[in-house]
């Protein structure tokens, strides 16, 4: 026997009306997206779809990009190059963390400084750094542009990241 409750009539009409607005702002922010804001949402999307993708980037964020020793950094980041598909990273991305993983094998510090450049740079639109000059360019920048931001406080001990 299933049960049906009724729910209040105000309240539907509620949650339909801000759906629609939502819908309207998500329109009018995508409006304002340059290309590679919308490259960036992309190639985000594209590693929810896979995930291996997902784990290769945890393990290249929290281990890779964290810990001092190239030796080590460089055999952590060949278990999570394995990992890197086309569908999750895209064919450039892709094919490169499989070549420059095999490559680590006969030059670790090269290729480790090069994976720490590169997640760097694909993350810089995604991570604000926190320190209040770098922040305060990048809301000036915004404000410019009439985009509000929502900023979400996180990151780790001994680590300051927006």
């Amino acid at each position: 026997m299933s049960l049906v409750f009724e729910t209040d009539k105000n309240v539907d009409l509620l949650a339909d009306t801000a759906v629609a607005r939502t819908k309207e702002l998500m329109a009018e922010s995508d409006k304002l997206r340059d290309r590679r804001e919308k490259a960036n949402r992309k190639r985000v999307a594209r590693l929810f779809k896979d995930p291996k993708a997902i784990e290769a980037t945890i393990t290249l964020t929290d281990e890779v990009m964290r810990i001092s020793s190239v030796k080590s950094s460089s055999r952590i980041f060949r278990r999570a190059a394995k990992k890197a598909s086309i569908v999750g990273f895209g064919p450039i991305n892709g094919v490169g963390l499989h070549f420059i993983g095999v490559l680590s094998r006969v030059l670790p510090a090269p290729v480790v400084a090069a994976v720490h450049q590169r997640v760097r740079a694909l993350s810089k639109d995604l991570i604000l750094a926190s320190e209040i000059e770098k922040l305060s360019k990048h809301l000036l920048k915004r404000s410019k542009k009439g985009i509000a931001l929502n900023i979400n406080v996180f990151g780790r001990s001994g680590t300051r990241r927006s």
